[in-house]
């Protein structure tokens, strides 16, 4: 056993070991012994995964190890170590994985008693990296390369891993609600057990969030940043013994060390390998789960170890080089990506180097199809029979048994069969002492034709020992097959260094205002890499243009991109009506969804059967019938589990031809939201346990979708009738209300409980849907109260709903109504900033100088949000400044 595997605890030890291709016998241990071993592989490594029974603090834990392992195990010659560590932002997100070789392992054993702005010299590096094995520092150097690639294929491992982990009870790796938070450094946690009803609702934009590990923190604070597929970093690892709960502390440290020019880079924070000087080579392999701040939690302590460990395992597979595959007879490549992202020039790009490559060896055959350019419409047998005639037009001579099938079909008029075009194909390939067959553009086939031609491929491959090099976009079917072949599987996603050297390169083809203007090129480029997002073919839209805004305008808008999408559009209207239907439905979500929605949601919206009470489970489609029907318009995206849209562009196609492709789109989704809502499972009302709750969403994964947005959908095109009928079931609406009361006003389940229970007027007025209001005042009083004793004139104010609240209000709503906390509508209007509304409560005669019981006012709570423009339109209304609080506090 040549690797040696540390893990700090069990824990992570259950995870390391899904990893392994293969584990090897038992040994037998000790009853004395601390330590918990198994062996095993991973690609060609032999592999000792050791951690101690029980947990060994600080330094002790790795000497310790380090020290058992290399006496029992003294044929080891490098080793990792993985954990969690406090990542150092802006760069790193949780979730990301960080490896640090020895001179890049920074040890500072007494930081918590230094001065950390004072100058922090590290007592020591430790030992250099040469000796590390030559594959493995391979391996690093592709992660440098390509970190945010190298992710991808973690996501992959960790995929795989889930159903084992799971499977045993005792690991839970991310869920979709496992949300990547970064609060501002000078804002601190706030613990949810001091929270009260209180608060539930005084949190501006909280109605944006679902419900979070920082339930209580405030999301103001929370750093917005574009989502991101994982990265994994070779960076600095920092071991102190310093656990830092402050992220001004943090970034202080970060700050020194940049300034003082000695790790500029430093990325990474913990505290196990302090004091530590390994004897052997070693990487350091740490999954980010938390920003080293307040805000710390347990959530993504298990999503980060699975990521360490995936990250050891694909360090360990056989580095198997992107050409590697066409130089082993038999093998398969496979290269899928987005429209316009180079495949086919990459494809003639291989036939290019084959050709290169064997233009003195005769016996050498390279076939390829262009499927894009084929006839409309190209059956099997025509693909076949060509990469049959482009054999035969090199080869000195044909067999006799070939001869003869052409003369009794060419004297009696017809073509030879499949079977007969791919057993000559076969003979030929047998006679070359190679053969190379390149396929572009699978998916510009028929679905089913593209299958079929797969097949004869794979079969000509299996019977000969043929290299195949194939391109599609992304469709699922595709995919499948070539990840079941074992081929070698790549995405073509250019970076934006590949898409500026394009540029470079292409520079002369530009409008003169941009040649003749350095500066104008350096424009241009920062344009066009943010806005083609590794589609080189977008590049075209903006050469006709004569100004930089105008480039910006036809990138932006896509227009030369129209045309592709068009095609694509009718070919997917060619299909079975059956597939043409649910492709539109696939394409109507994911384009008009207020989220994208998971796999998950997205099974559960399209098996609705609208105006049914129920769910039939047997019209959930699978995955793959949703991700193959759309032409490779949709994704799958593997890290959230979402369906997406391949593109930007597609989406700004989609929705400018929405009259055409969707013209119902709205009307569609708000009645299957209110189908789901009113389905017999949820006539019991609402969940009573935080258990249930869980239970409901899991098994009806759709539920809260609908719950959160039926009403933003109903806003285009509502159907009065459907939503009625919905408004009318009080336990179903209650059940919805629990999840939209959840997530906007930070509900809880006992809160709930204990005060009051919403209506169809209520949630009428959370939405704003004032005719639906009018017709179920005839059911219920304008003032009803449910929630917290709001009512629907305080919910429609505190969401925002103007003309809902002024409809309420000529309805004869109580202004002066109280809530649970003593609190008016114009009071929840000064906590949520809603000025419009508190000016129209204002003009209605709504009291400016009323006190709460706790001595808060309206302009006490406009205070205390720091809202200036509410402040001062209590002002102009009379609003006291001096009015004091039971403390004697004045605003």
């Amino acid at each position: 056993y040549t690797v040696g595997w540390i893990c700090k605890e069990p824990r992570s030890m259950s995870i390391a070991l899904t990893m392994l291709d293969n584990r090897h016998y038992q040994l037998p241990v000790p009853r004395n012994d601390d330590y918990l071993y198994t062996l095993g592989t991973i690609g060609s490594s032999k592999v000792v995964i050791i951690c101690p029974k029980k947990p060994i603090s600080g330094t002790s834990l790795l000497e310790s190890l380090l020290t058992h392992l290399q006496r029992e195990f003294n044929g080891i010659k490098y080793y990792f170590i993985t954990g969690v560590a406090g990542g150092i932002p802006p760069d790193v997100r949780l979730g990301d994985v960080v490896i640090s070789t020895p001179p890049n392992h920074i040890q500072i054993p007494d930081l918590s008693q230094r001065d950390l702005h004072a100058p922090i010299l590290p007592d020591w590096t430790t030992r250099s990296a040469a000796e590390f094995p030559r594959s493995l520092l391979a391996a690093l150097r592709k992660v440098e390369v390509q970190h945010g690639q190298f992710g991808l294929r973690i996501t992959e491992h960790i995929d795989k891993a889930k159903n084992a982990l799971s499977t045993n009870g005792l690991i839970y790796l991310k869920s979709d609600r496992l949300e990547d938070l970064l609060f501002n450094s000078a804002y601190d946690h706030v613990d949810s057990t001091t929270n009260s009803i209180a608060d539930i609702s005084s949190r501006p934009g909280a109605e944006q969030g679902l419900e979070r590990p920082c339930g209580s923190c405030d999301m103001l604070q929370c750093i917005h940043r574009l989502p991101r597929e994982r990265h994994v970093y070779c960076g600095t690892t920092i071991s102190s013994d310093k656990v830092f709960w402050a992220a001004l502390e943090r970034d202080s440290l970060r700050t020194r060390l940049g300034r003082d020019i000695w790790f500029p880079d430093a990325i990474c924070l913990e505290t196990d390998a302090t004091g530590f000087m390994g004897k052997l080579p070693y990487l350091l392999v740490h999954g980010i789960s938390d920003y080293a701040d307040s805000h710390k939690n347990a959530s993504w302590m298990d999503h980060a170890t699975a990521a360490a460990a995936a990250c050891v395992r694909e360090l360990l597979m056989p580095l198997r080089g992107k050409s590697g595959c066409m130089r082993v007879p038999g093998e398969a490549f496979f290269c899928h990506g987005m429209p316009g992202s180079g495949k086919s020039v990459l494809a003639a790009a291989v036939i290019d180097k084959l050709g290169e490559i064997f233009h003195s060896d005769s016996s050498v055959r390279i076939c390829y199809i262009f499927c894009k350019s084929c006839a409309p419409e190209p059956s099997v047998l025509s693909l076949m029979a060509s990469i049959l005639r482009q054999m035969c037009q090199v080869q000195p001579s044909l067999p006799q048994a070939f001869q003869d099938l052409y003369d009794v079909h060419s004297k009696q008029g017809t073509m030879p069969s499949v079977d007969d075009v791919c057993s000559a194909v076969e003979e030929l390939v047998r006679m070359s002492s190679r053969t190379f067959i390149v396929v572009d553009a699978l998916d510009e086939l028929e679905p089913s034709t593209a299958q079929q031609f797969i097949s004869r491929l794979f079969s000509v491959q299996h019977h000969t020992q043929a290299n195949i090099f194939a391109t599609s976009r992304f469709i699922y079917n595709i995919v499948e097959r070539f990840k079941n072949r074992q081929a070698l599987i790549m995405e073509n996603c250019a970076r934006e260094s590949d898409v500026e050297r394009y540029l470079d390169s292409n520079m002369e083809r530009m409008p003169m205002f941009v040649r003749a203007s350095a500066e104008a090129q350096l424009e241009l480029k920062r344009i066009i890499v943010g806005s083609t997002n590794g589609m080189y073919s977008l590049f075209e839209s903006a050469r006709e243009c004569t100004t930089l805004e105008g480039m910006q305008q036809s990138l932006f808008h896509c227009t030369r991109h129209d045309g592709y999408l068009e095609e694509t559009m009718i070919r997917l209207r060619l299909q079975e009506p059956d597939h043409v239907d649910s492709s539109l439905q696939v394409l109507t979500w994911t384009t008009f969804a207020f989220r994208p929605l998971t796999i998950k949601e997205l099974q559960h919206a399209l098996a609705i059967e609208l105006g049914n009470s129920s769910l039939d489970q047997e019209d959930i489609p699978h995955e793959a019938f949703i991700l193959s029907d759309c032409c490779g318009l949709v994704s799958l995206n593997a890290s959230t589990q979402r369906v997406e849209l391949c593109h930007p562009s597609v989406l700004h196609f989609l929705k400018a031809h929405t009259s055409t492709w969707f013209p119902d789109a709205s009307f569609y989704i708000t009645k299957a939201c209110l189908t789901y809502l009113s389905f017999d499972t949820f006539a019991t009302g609402m969940a009573q346990s935080e258990e249930e709750y869980n239970k409901r969403l899991l098994l009806n994964p759709f539920f809260e979708y609908a719950s959160l947005f039926w009403g933003a959908h109903a806003q285009d095109e509502p159907d009065w009738t459907y939503i009625l009928n919905f408004l009318g079931k009080q336990q179903n609406v209650a059940a919805a209300a629990q999840v939209y009361f959840k997530s906007a006003f930070k509900a809880s389940l006992s809160d709930m409980a204990e005060f009051g229970q919403p209506v169809g007027l209520h949630l009428a007025a959370c939405f704003g849907l004032i005719e639906a209001a009018n017709d179920l005042l005839g059911t219920y009083d304008v003032n009803l109260k449910g929630f917290a004793d709001w009512t629907a004139l305080q919910l429609a104010t505190m969401l925002g709903q103007e003309a809902m609240a002024e409809f309420l209000i000529h309805q004869h709503a109580d202004i002066e109504s109280k809530d649970s906390l003593g609190r008016t509508a114009l009071s929840l209007a000064a906590m949520r900033g809603r000025d419009s509304i508190a000016d129209l409560l204002i003009k209605h005669g709504a009291e400016v100088q009323f006190q709460h019981h706790d001595g808060l006012s309206p302009f006490w709570l406009a205070i205390e949000q720091g809202d200036e423009s509410m402040a001062q339109l209590l002002l102009e209304h009379g609003a006291d400044i001096e009015m004091e609080r039971p403390n004697g506090q004045t605003p």
